[in-house]
């Protein structure tokens, strides 16, 4: 419960003042209505609970590793939050208080971010994504908890799937960064 409040209140901070949490979970179910700010915030604790509960002692390539992910977490993350700050900046300097929900402006949901890096042509190149951008670092995100789900389903399964757990991480790493990682980055995974 610390660990929730702690995040509400580092997410209402970044959020700034008066503006608010944006509307999730209409009844359409639309994919992406996802409060931005929260979900930057719950990708920073998880990239803190992977250090602390899954690197055991004596595992340093583990840990090198699981370092180097913790860190692209971040550094992802800091692209999202980024791009946050200069939608409500864009928002507040485009948009007329008549606007304005009914009870103030509003921060955006994943969706509202990505349309506005499409709209407003952050892309030049699609579908290659600029590097510093939201869903660049959505992106990369997503690619981290896929890595984990995929982990932890290869994990259970040893040993009638996967002789050892060494087999299991490194066929999760295969299925989900294989392709997008260079040589040197790969060494470090093997």
């Amino acid at each position: 419960k610390q660990v929730l409040n702690k995040m509400a209140d580092a997410v209402s901070t970044s959020r700034g003042k008066g503006i608010q949490a944006p509307i999730t979970g209409r009844s359409e179910h639309i994919s992406g209505d996802v409060d931005a700010l929260h979900f930057c915030a719950a990708m920073r604790v998880f990239a803190e609970w992977r250090m602390l509960r899954q690197v055991p002692d004596g595992y340093k390539g583990y840990a090198v590793g699981m370092s180097l992910g913790q860190k692209d977490i971040v550094q992802n993350v800091a692209k999202i939050e980024k791009a946050i700050h200069e939608w409500i900046d864009h928002q507040a300097t485009t948009s007329t208080p008549d606007d304005a929900v009914p009870y103030g402006w509003t921060s955006p949901t994943l969706r509202d971010l990505l349309q506005y890096e499409a709209d407003s042509g952050v892309h030049e190149k699609l579908p290659r994504l600029k590097e510093k951008s939201a869903a660049m670092g959505l992106l990369w995100v997503r690619r981290q908890l896929h890595y984990q789900t995929a982990l932890f389903a290869n994990v259970i399964q040893v040993p009638d799937h996967f002789a050892t757990a060494k087999d299991a991480i490194s066929a999760a790493y295969t299925e989900v960064y294989d392709r997008y990682h260079g040589w040197a980055v790969q060494k470090i995974f093997s």
